[in-house]
């Protein structure tokens, strides 16, 4: 029996995007349904705790989240573990990438809602364009700080969970990423979990990924790897897909994603019926 539902947010939960109420009706009608049979859903994400004030205000109660990608957990209104970034080692990997691959932006997320941001190497149009998108955003809006002072600051000063280089839009973005995946990970990868998404890398806390941090959720709250259920749609969603048997992908989800989960979703709301035939003992077609 599925006692524990764990969701990415951004392609997950939060997909399609509807700007005026956060979530397509279908999904919240079966949250609310699994949450009143007496399941809990837990946010795995490598967002801050920006969404998860407002999915709580849709379903009525209170979520927890593993934000950054399990680096850290806010339930109750607390941050109950964590594992942040040494800060001397972000700003080493700033000062050795910065001006190479092809970095446009870097992202810096830390447990608040709070998010900076430094643009390298790209015109005033685009910059206006990337703050326009997120103006014009609605109930995605990020809160975000802007400019490579306020962001080398943080990153010397601030307690922080991820780090995230941009690698641009074009075609040649992706392989970048993985060019310089493959570079930190032989000068840092002893310290850090290092996770290629489409054309960004997601830098985290060594050990500390979306799988380990839900196993030691599950551990801490007396749920077995087969009462959950993991829903993501890309790379930093893999470690839960490979540590738990109930795994679902979402059907835009690049393919090496996929191959790793037990099943493929169009949408959050489509597990429901698993959930129902695993409780009853059926197969489910």
């Amino acid at each position: 029996m599925i006692k524990l539902l764990a969701l990415d947010l951004d392609g997950t939960l939060l997909y399609p995007k509807k700007k005026s109420r956060v979530m397509i009706r279908k999904n919240i009608t079966f949250l609310r349904r699994f949450i009143s049979d007496g399941g809990k859903v837990i946010l795995v994400t490598g967002r801050n705790p920006m969404m998860q004030k407002r999915v709580e205000k849709i379903l009525g109660i209170e979520i927890p989240i593993l934000g950054c990608n399990g680096s850290f957990l806010i339930e109750n209104g607390e941050v109950k573990q964590d594992y942040p970034i040494d800060n001397e080692l972000g700003v080493l990997i700033y000062a050795k990438l910065k001006n190479k691959y092809g970095i446009i932006t870097w992202l810096l997320l830390d447990a608040t809602n709070k998010m900076y941001m430094t643009f390298h190497g790209v015109g005033t149009m685009l910059r206006f364009f990337v703050k326009a998108v997120n103006l014009c955003s609605m109930k995605y809006k990020e809160d975000i700080t802007y400019g490579e002072k306020d962001f080398v600051e943080a990153l010397k000063n601030n307690k922080y969970y991820k780090l995230m280089p941009v690698f641009g839009i074009d075609k040649h973005a992706k392989q970048r990423a993985i060019e310089a995946q493959y570079v930190i990970n032989d000068l840092y990868g002893d310290k850090l979990f290092i996770c290629e998404s489409n054309n960004a890398l997601e830098i985290s806390c060594k050990g500390v990924n979306k799988g380990t941090a839900l196993l030691k959720y599950c551990n801490d709250n007396g749920y077995s790897t087969d009462e959950v259920a993991v829903v993501g749609d890309s790379g930093n969603d893999i470690p839960m897909f490979e540590n738990f048997r109930c795994s679902f992908a979402m059907a835009h989800s690049p393919k090496y994603v996929k191959e790793k989960a037990s099943k493929v979703v169009k949408r959050v709301y489509e597990i429901e019926k698993f959930i129902y035939c695993l409780e009853k003992k059926e197969d489910l077609v």
